[in-house]
């Protein structure tokens, strides 16, 4: 599918970044001119509702003029399954009850937002759809994991990636049939924490099969990088030992960078993907600011190698 080689290439093109030299990198980031990069507004969304996707595109906080990019993350819940009429979705986070919502449904979703977004902003941006890992062998109490939707084990997983993929590209096809290609470009991405799949398996196989099918979307990690739950080698491969995959550091707390960082110097030891190259900080309502996890996380990466890290900074929240 995708070469590891155009990482850089593609990240480089109309981004606001300063080049520098450390321990013979290339490293991206880490300047006065982040600063210039505004701050967007991700989403979990809760609603079905089209009106109200297009209302937070058109007002989205983040307009980046000229050739600059910005990025936000639609996180829709976990893969499910509707086994009435076979039909695969997600669990939304409209409470935790098992509110299923097709993926039909999702990319309607996707489109209100980027309509929103073309017609009210003169920058370009690009929207991830995305979804978590919450499955039924997770441990934290907070992922709403045992319902009727549940997927079934392996093979469910491996499906339910097919068809988030098969979706993924139709929102692209639709942006370019749309005319907003070029301004709105769709990506996808996984809040992918390690005590919502506790085996691992789970994961690995959902964005394996995300990787292998998938034309043209990169799939953002915005998860947590700890260890106990999964091992470095684990942490890694979800976050960037797949070819499709790099991480949009979740950095809620300073402990937080330190793990991003541990795992990129773990890549340049270990793998042959080597040290890791950064899309961006995540932040949330509660917790370090953008701002400070962005300077955070450069300050942690200072220490290590890796290859760089982009200027997109956004805050999730519930609509």
């Amino acid at each position: 599918m995708k070469e590891r080689q155009r990482t850089l290439t593609r990240h480089l093109v109309g981004l606001v970044a300063v080049v520098a030299a450390f321990a013979g990198w290339a490293v991206i980031g880490a300047s006065s001119a982040s600063a210039a990069v505004p701050q967007t507004l991700s989403y979990y969304v809760d609603t079905e509702s089209t009106t109200t996707l297009y209302n937070w595109g058109y007002n989205a906080p983040g307009d980046l003029s000229g050739n600059g990019a910005l990025g936000i993350i639609l996180d829709f819940g976990r893969p499910a399954y509707r086994s009435s009429d076979g039909v695969y979705g997600t669990i939304d986070w409209n409470g935790v009850s098992g509110h299923f919502v097709p993926n039909g449904t999702i990319l309607a979703l996707m489109e209100a937002f980027a309509r929103g977004w073309y017609n009210g902003h003169s920058g370009n941006i690009a929207i991830a759809q995305g979804v978590n890992n919450c499955s039924v062998d997770s441990i934290d109490p907070g992922c709403p994991a045992h319902t009727s939707y549940d997927l079934p084990s392996h093979l469910g997983w491996i499906t339910a990636a097919q068809k988030w993929a098969a979706f993924c590209d139709k929102f692209d096809n639709w942006l370019a049939s749309s005319g907003y290609w070029g301004r709105v470009v769709g990506e996808a991405a996984i809040d992918a924490e390690p005590d919502y799949d506790s085996t691992y398996s789970h994961t690995a196989n959902f964005v394996g099969e995300f990787n292998n099918d998938v034309t043209w979307a990169w799939n953002y990690d915005f998860g947590a990088p700890y260890t106990g739950t999964w091992n470095m080698q684990e942490l890694y491969t979800i976050a960037y030992g797949v070819t499709a995959d790099e991480p949009w550091a979740e950095v809620y707390n300073q402990s937080m960078a330190t793990e991003w960082a541990n795992l990129s110097q773990w890549g340049a030891n270990n793998s042959k993907n080597g040290a890791i190259y950064f899309q961006g900080v995540m932040c949330t309502t509660v917790g370090l600011d953008c701002s400070t996890a962005y300077s955070d996380l450069v300050r942690a990466l200072s220490k290590v190698k890796y290859i760089g890290i982009n200027e997109w900074k956004t805050k999730i929240k519930f609509g």
